[in-house]
């Protein structure tokens, strides 16, 4: 949990910021789920913030719905 701190004080500024727990991951993911809910939640993110796009499958509503919430939160500030 060695970034925490970011999370912790990004969150406490009211700055848009996710995390995402992987219990059995280390800092240089090897397995390939690991690997692929990483970088595919980077991806989602980024498309999210930097170009207001929204990936329309079914599983991701809940990350969009937090996202949202985000957003509202950061326009405010």
């Amino acid at each position: 949990m060695g970034e925490w701190e970011w999370f912790a004080g990004l969150s406490r500024l009211n700055k848009p910021v996710d995390l995402v727990y992987i219990p059995e991951g280390t800092h240089v993911l090897q397995k390939p789920w690991e690997r692929m809910v990483s970088q595919q939640g980077d991806v989602d993110w980024f498309c999210f913030w930097l170009k207001g796009e929204e990936d329309s499958a079914p599983g991701k509503a809940g990350e969009y719905i937090r996202w949202n919430r985000l957003r509202a939160l950061s326009s405010k500030n």
